[in-house]
């Protein structure tokens, strides 16, 4: 915050403004660098001194940034403190301005004022508070839901080889310690306890590794981390194919599994971590997704997701030292474990080409399209389909005359999903996978061109980077802001500011799930421009359109880094999808929002930024 004063003859500025709170630090992974705020409220104290005896009136501005979820607006208010004529009568009277709303978290309404005076007859001072709403904004929905698919993958991790036969033994271990039933359970609780303090720590780490604004958007495009990940996938795939097998040094486990016979609260926590190390020749590539995704997004991911996994992982060791009695109940390790453990390398096999997609869209390679992509899916659950019917059996399988029921429902499921994914080879959005799939060509999309004019409604000519940059849904618009705000300027439309990448997941999500709906399309085909800015496009820019960041003062040469700086300068966020409505002049008009499913929401958001618009001009 930025408190300005209007200059004066009445009045001069003596010293600095003062803090009257201390203010809180918080590391800010945007800038790479430790933030002060301050929480509800906040006082700032700035002394003057008189130069006029007479009544007058002090005017400035603060400038501020309100923020919500992540997505920071710069704004500002204007002030006025009347200052009455000096006497000893009002020597130590206070006086305030009308009392004014406390700033709510994205509100705009003018702060309290207030104008004091200090004892002697040259100097005044002028105390500014800033009031925020208690309460706090809401969890973002998107986190959450990250959550719940990381606790997810905890369960499945519970379900591989090299979990499963772990439990009774593990469980045993704790009822076997001696007659003390309530030591057993305080050693179970601690083990679970470790458990997810052991994994919480590790996304903790990659949480604190996010070493800049880019990161993510480096980690998603680069071809080199891409390549990595789709190696990894692959051999771990081929390991629960049976074709090999992965170790890890037995030194690590030995060293750890030692400490175990020490007993109480410090045995529990080794054991948790002998089975964290033991396990990970089964669930890093569960545990290698879930950080994967969480580094793409805010700095507080990976540490939800790992959060959600162990919460998951350790569930049924400590329920199961609570009631032992379920023990018995459970399935016998056998040959069904084996049949899990290929189900995953094959689900790990389909997976794996999102790394390479992702390089194509990224770096304009052109050979893995859409419909090879499908194919690839298409085959291998089709494959899996007929392992789980029995058609299909590798070295390691168990012997079996006939097939369980569950394993033959699994069998129609993966068979039946992928016929549904065949379906897309004929023109079938497949809206519910836009997630993992290649956004559709633009010849399968229908173009809206005027056969006329041959020009496409809400652009004045033929954008600049459309041969390989593109809006979804047959959408058409720019991918260069000053191009797009002078068309704005020409059609006297609002501009729709659309922060995305081509390795955004839930940019294709929101394009797939939300853009495609008839009403939207046809608010932002007929009343807006569009301005997509790709964050990770990396066709270099010609050097006299090189930016010189004010961030980190690097120069950017791409598109996609011009655009990404450009996004965090003035918006304060390096998240996308991030959606921002502008009048003509390139003014922001309305609250920008980011991922949000509710069609009837974005709608909403599109309807006041025309009003606010027109407001505007």
């Amino acid at each position: 915050m930025v408190i300005n004063y209007e200059k004066s003859n009445d009045f001069k500025t003596s010293g600095k403004i003062i803090e009257l709170q201390k203010p809180e630090v918080e590391y800010d992974d945007v800038f790479d660098v430790n933030t002060l705020y301050f929480k509800k409220l906040a006082n700032f104290r700035q002394k003057i001194r008189l130069t006029s005896p007479g009544a007058f009136i002090i005017k400035g501005n603060i400038e501020y940034q309100a923020c919500i979820e992540g997505k920071c607006i710069p704004d500002g208010v204007d002030f006025e403190i009347k200052v009455e004529e000096f006497t000893d009568a009002v020597q130590n009277k206070v006086i305030s301005t009308p009392e004014a709303p406390a700033i709510k978290q994205g509100d705009t309404s003018a702060p309290e004022v207030r104008q004091t005076t200090d004892t002697g007859i040259i100097r005044t001072a002028t105390a500014i508070s800033t009031s925020t709403n208690e309460n706090q904004p809401e969890e973002n929905t998107s986190m959450w839901g990250f959550f719940w698919i990381a606790f997810l993958g905890g369960l499945l991790a519970i379900l591989t080889p090299c979990v499963f036969p772990m439990i009774p033994m593990t469980v045993s271990f704790f009822l076997g310690t001696g007659d003390n039933r309530r030591k057993s359970l305080t050693q179970a609780a601690a083990f679970g306890i470790s458990i997810i303090f052991i994994y919480t720590l590790l996304g903790l780490i990659v949480s604190l590794a996010h070493v800049g604004a880019d990161f993510g958007t480096v980690l998603s495009t680069h071809w080199i981390p891409n390549l990595v990940f789709f190696v990894l996938f692959i051999i771990f795939a081929l390991s629960f194919f049976g074709l090999f097998e992965i170790v890890l040094p037995g030194n690590i486990g030995n060293k750890t599994d030692s400490m175990v016979d020490k007993g109480g609260i410090i045995g529990a926590f080794f054991m948790a971590l002998t089975l964290v190390i033991v396990s990970f020749a089964c669930t890093g590539p569960i545990i290698g997704a879930i950080l994967v995704e969480a580094a793409r997004g805010v700095s507080i991911e990976p540490i939800i997701g790992m959060l959600g996994y162990s919460i998951a992982f350790a569930l049924p060791f400590t329920l199961l030292a609570l009631f032992p009695s379920i023990l018995k109940k459970m399935p016998k390790s056998g040959g069904w474990l084996n049949v899990i453990k290929v189900v995953m390398a094959f689900i790990l096999l389909a997976l794996s080409f999102k790394f390479i997609s992702n390089i194509d869209q990224t770096y304009h390679l052109d050979f893995m399209s859409r419909d090879a992509y499908l194919a690839i899916w298409v085959a291998i659950f089709t494959v899996t389909g007929l392992y789980l019917m029995g058609k299909i059996i590798l070295p390691h399988d168990s012997k079996t005359e006939k097939i369980g029921v569950f394993r033959m429902l699994f069998s129609i499921a993966s068979l039946t999903f992928a016929i549904y994914l065949f379906t897309g080879l004929f023109g079938n959005p497949l809206t519910s996978l836009s997630m993992f799939l290649p956004p559709p060509s633009e010849k399968a999309v229908v173009s809206s061109v005027n056969e006329t004019t041959g020009t496409y409604p809400g652009i004045c000519g033929k954008a600049k980077y459309s041969g390989f940059l593109h809006l979804s849904n047959g959408l058409q618009g720019y991918f260069d802001y000053k191009e797009g705000l002078a068309c704005a300027q020409q059609q006297n439309k609002p501009v729709l500011l659309y922060f995305k990448g081509h390795a955004c997941t839930n940019c294709k999500v929101m394009d797939a799930k939300v853009w495609s709906d008839p009403a939207v399309i046809d608010i932002l085909r007929n009343k807006y421009v569009i301005i997509g800015l790709y964050v990770d496009e990396r066709n270099e820019l010609p050097q006299s359109e090189w930016v010189t960041s004010k961030n980190d003062g690097k120069v950017k040469k791409s598109i996609g880094q011009v655009n990404i700086d450009y996004q965090i300068t003035r918006f304060n966020t390096n998240s996308q999808p991030f959606y921002a409505t502008l009048n003509k002049n390139g003014d922001l008009v309305n609250q920008p929002m980011g991922f949000d499913l509710d069609i009837s929401k974005f709608k909403s958001f599109l309807e006041n930024g025309i009003a606010g618009s027109l407001k505007s001009n």
